[in-house]
């Protein structure tokens, strides 16, 4: 089973106050490099960053070993993101790890439990970590759900369509808080940080 990531790195920081969120510190590297780094000793057969605003920047952070695409539409919202990263994917490819570059805590031992329960348990379409009762991000999808999540629009992410009667997912327990953190703010980021 050949399994992609899909970095989303692609928005505009519009609340992050005085920068862009993926390239601020995060204990000692950008937000985005923690990421990428995850992705890498996830030891996933593709890496491919969707970069937007500021993407030379963006691209340079994550480090090397990625493939970036450019959406040049990225200030339609994620949706839009998430389609150019799964189209960038290569053909051979039966999966991926939808990675959101502003979810730097999310643990490694997530995504290897999430890789794992997605090579047992091929009928299922989809594999979401839960904690604490709630589903988080990474996602892994499919890729015959491609076609699904082409139908996204605007600022919508991929759960919706998730939750859908139409998708089989498998919740993937974890001990891992990161699941649930993303850095929207530069407060939010200070806070964790300090």
């Amino acid at each position: 089973m050949r399994i992609a990531a899909v970095i989303l790195g692609a928005g505009r920081s519009s609340r992050f106050a005085g920068g862009h969120k993926l390239l601020a510190d995060f204990h000692g590297a950008p937000m985005i490099a923690h990421v990428a780094a995850l992705a890498r000793k996830a030891g996933l057969d593709e890496i491919i960053l969707v970069t937007g605003h500021e993407a030379d920047a963006v691209l340079a952070a994550a480090g090397p070993g990625i493939k970036a695409v450019l959406n040049p539409d990225f200030a339609e919202g994620i949706a839009r993101s998430i389609k150019v990263g799964l189209t960038a994917i290569s053909g051979d490819v039966d999966a991926a790890l939808i990675m959101l570059g502003d979810m730097p805590l999310v643990r490694e031992e997530t995504v290897a439990a999430m890789l794992a329960m997605a090579r047992r348990a091929p009928l299922y379409q989809a594999v979401i970590p839960v904690q604490g009762g709630r589903r988080g991000n990474p996602v892994l999808v499919r890729r015959r759900l491609f076609a699904l999540l082409d139908r996204l629009e605007g600022d919508q992410g991929a759960r919706k369509m998730l939750e859908s009667a139409e998708v089989s997912v498998l919740e993937c327990p974890v001990d891992d808080a990161g699941i649930h953190m993303d850095f929207d703010t530069r407060e939010g980021l200070t806070s964790q940080i300090q």
